[in-house]
C-alpha cells in the first residue's frame, strides 16, 4: 500500500510531469505527498553565475537561487491544490540533489519516490549519471521516473 509518496521537482516539464503523476497516486491510494525541490548550489556554473549576476545585478546568488526555489514549489503547490490533494507538505533544502532525496525519503519513511526521467541538469550529467538514475540505485523504496 502506497501512503507516503515524495516527488522531486526542479521546475522543468519532466518534473511538472511528476508532480501530476504523484498527485494522481496519491488520490487513487489517500496517500500524502511530500514535494520537495533541492537547491543545488555547485549545479549552477560559473558562466551561467556570470549572466545571471550581469542580467539581474544580483548582489546574492544563494538568495536569488531560494527565491527561484520557492517558486518551482509554489508551482508544486499550486499543482496539488488544483488536483484536489488535501494531505500534502512543501520541502525546500539545500544541498546535492540525489543525496537529499534519498535523506528526506528515508526520514519521512516514504514508499514511492516520484521524479522526471530529466531535470535542468547540465550535459555533465548525462556522462556522471542523473540525479533519477542516482536515487532509483540508492533508494530504499520504489521509484517512479516520469518521461
Amino acid at each position: 500500500m502506497i501512503k507516503k509518496i515524495l516527488v522531486a521537482t526542479d521546475g522543468s516539464e519532466h518534473a511538472k510531469k511528476a508532480v501530476d503523476y504523484a498527485c494522481d497516486v496519491a488520490l487513487k491510494y489517500g496517500a500524502i505527498v511530500y514535494a520537495l525541490h533541492v537547491v543545488n548550489k555547485s549545479g549552477i556554473t560559473k558562466k551561467l553565475l556570470g549572466l545571471i549576476e550581469e542580467h539581474r545585478k544580483v548582489k546574492n546568488v544563494d538568495v536569488l537561487l531560494r527565491q527561484i526555489g520557492e517558486r518551482i514549489i509554489d508551482a508544486a503547490k499550486n499543482e496539488v491544490e488544483k488536483k484536489g490533494l488535501k494531505k500534502f507538505h512543501l520541502l525546500l533544502i539545500e544541498g546535492d540533489p540525489a543525496e537529499s532525496i534519498i535523506k528526506v525519503a528515508q526520514k519521512n519513511k516514504v514508499d514511492l519516490i516520484v521524479m522526471g526521467s530529466r531535470g535542468l541538469g547540465n550535459l555533465e550529467g548525462v556522462f556522471l549519471g542523473s540525479v533519477s538514475h542516482k536515487v532509483c540505485n540508492l533508494a530504499d523504496c520504489s521509484c517512479m521516473t516520469v518521461k
